[in-house]
């Protein structure tokens, strides 16, 4: 009868040749899907096209969002990565989130023009410097909103503005420190509690790009792949219309005049009236790489 050792050993091995399979497979997961993808089965009824994707992100962002650099362009990339980046894997756990780290740079969206798109600005912790547009370096990356917008963003820009930052900490904290330390996980909801929490407990302290990107507080906007594809191809143009809305009431001058140009190329495009209303359900971004 053989020993049960090498039985319960073969079935260890199998299972943490299972973990690291699911782990894998995490790790070449998906980004947060954009609130601002439009409804399945609608025809788009306007259309605008694009130079390349960083444009029609830059399109899709307002000053005082977030770029989320990710690990690596490919599925491959992703989880060989995991290796270096396991003391994030551990953040997570402990902050009861899924273990792979998705992002590995986290950057301030300070500014928007026609000419240079996406102007970021990202806090190097290893070099304790900033370092501007790390995204297009990298070419894959997500661009997230706090949901409180636009009173969120321009209280984040006024105090980004202020240079006030000790310099400590990883890239997310930097961004985090923006918004005053408010993007909080999804089980620290207790007001209250929240700032005792994210004060003192280390995993919600540390704000990495998967804890600012699984946030409750924050939502998805829009995400480029290898500086060539781009997504969401079809835009729900109810929902944009509104964001727009709020852009251009915003008290702050970088966010109200994003807003009133993509307003204006929308209205060019016969995607909204020349109130800003809505004239077509669906919006359509097209960029040369995407068919």
């Amino acid at each position: 009868m053989p020993s049960p050792l090498p039985v319960r050993a073969q079935r260890a091995g199998t299972w943490a040749w299972l973990l690291l399979a699911l782990t894998a497979a995490l790790a070449t997961g998906c980004a947060p899907a954009s609130v601002l993808t439009a409804p399945a089965g609608i025809e788009p009824a306007a259309e605008i096209v694009f130079l390349d994707a960083h444009a029609a992100a830059a399109f899709l962002a307002m000053p005082g969002d977030m770029a989320l650099i990710e690990l690596g362009n490919t599925p491959l990339r992703r989880a060989g990565v995991q290796v270096a980046f396991y003391p994030l894997v551990l953040l997570n756990l402990l902050d009861f989130r899924a273990p792979p780290t998705n992002y590995f740079h986290v950057e301030f969206v300070r500014d928007i023009t026609p000419e240079q798109g996406l102007r970021t600005w990202g806090f190097s912790p290893i070099l304790r410097s900033y370092h501007p547009d790390e995204y297009r370096n990298a070419g894959t990356y997500q661009i997230m909103r706090m949901k409180d917008f636009p009173a969120a963003s321009a209280a984040a820009l006024r105090r980004d503005a202020s240079a006030e930052y000790p310099r400590t900490g990883f890239c997310g904290d930097y961004v985090a420190w923006c918004f005053e330390d408010r993007i909080y996980s999804w089980w620290n909801r207790a007001p209250g509690l929240q700032r005792v929490l994210v004060n003192y407990w280390p995993p919600e302290a540390i704000h990495t790009g998967d804890h600012i990107a699984w946030s409750p507080d924050t939502t998805a906007i829009c995400r480029v792949v290898r500086g060539a594809r781009f997504s969401p191809e079809l835009v729900d143009a109810q929902y944009l219309a509104a964001e727009v809305a709020r852009g251009v009431a915003s008290d702050h001058e970088a966010i109200r005049r994003h807003a009133a140009a993509v307003r204006a190329r929308l209205i060019a495009a016969g995607a909204l009236d020349e109130t800003g209303r809505a004239k077509a359900a669906v919006v359509r971004l097209r960029v040369p790489s995407t068919p």
